[in-house]
């Protein structure tokens, strides 16, 4: 009786598959690790959702702003949408902030700064009589699809590079 075994052969696959998936990996091309990729596709999907859609994680619209806050902006001809005054709090690199990936968990947290990081709070949170809450940062829904389309997008990614051996 003789055994053969493609073992050697499995065990390749599997480490080309996980090094495929590391999150720490730059694809073909790309300037930034995956995981890095990953922060800017949520922080884009935040900024799309919070600026564009003036709308919260579970899509359901930010406070309004109140009489004094539209003086205010129209007074400094700053946009009538919440969140849009001086360009500071929400931009892109705010928005993505400090991230920290390892092979196989990225995580976001929003600011560059203290300063930035308690400004969001308060947008966040708000103050009783002088701001409505207004959370913001977190995936929701919007944020879950444009991850999958990017996930989907590295997978086949890895797939190509794959098939060229």
């Amino acid at each position: 009786m003789s055994w053969t075994s493609n073992f050697e052969s499995v065990e390749q696959s599997l480490i080309g598959l996980g090094e495929a998936f590391s999150l720490r990996r730059k694809r073909r091309g790309a300037q930034k690790r995956i995981g890095e990729e990953m922060a800017d596709v949520v922080a884009e999907a935040i900024l799309t959702r919070t600026i564009i859609a003036q709308a919260q994680p579970d899509g359901s619209p930010l406070a309004k702003l109140r009489p004094a806050t539209i003086k205010r902006k129209v007074r400094l001809g700053a946009p009538l949408v919440i969140g849009v005054e001086k360009w500071q709090m929400l931009t892109m690199p705010e928005m993505t902030g400090r991230v920290f990936v390892s092979a196989d968990c990225m995580t976001m947290v929003y600011g560059l700064d203290p300063l930035m990081a308690q400004r969001a709070e308060y947008f966040t949170e708000g103050r009783p009589g002088v701001q409505e809450p207004r959370p913001f940062y977190d995936l929701g829904k919007d944020g879950e699809e444009a991850v999958m389309r990017f996930v989907d997008a590295v997978a086949e990614d890895a797939r190509e590079d794959f098939d060229r051996g």
